[in-house]
């Protein structure tokens, strides 16, 4: 697994701690094969749909917020930048 860099530092903004999470919030859909009149609960396709919003969590005074200007975590990422791998 490999680390991206951020193009910008997240903070925050009730705290001004760094130490948060990011989660991707999006819409999902759950099918179930209907089969004899019967659905095996345990039998579920999820599909992953649009991204919807992607939240920041402070994890010391556990406040969340919306990221403005960010659809989705890769608008997030540095064009092109792994931390810790060099280039061959």
């Amino acid at each position: 697994m490999s680390k991206k860099e951020l193009n910008r530092e997240l903070k925050c903004p009730k705290c001004s701690s760094k130490n948060i999470g990011v989660t991707e919030i999006s819409e999902a859909e759950r099918i179930w094969q209907i089969e004899d009149n019967s659905i095996d609960e345990d039998d579920a396709m999820t599909d992953i749909g649009f991204v919807l919003r992607v939240d920041g969590r402070c994890w010391d005074c556990k406040h969340i917020w919306k990221l403005r200007n960010i659809t989705q975590i890769t608008d997030l990422f540095k064009d092109d930048v792994v931390v810790g791998v060099s280039e061959q």
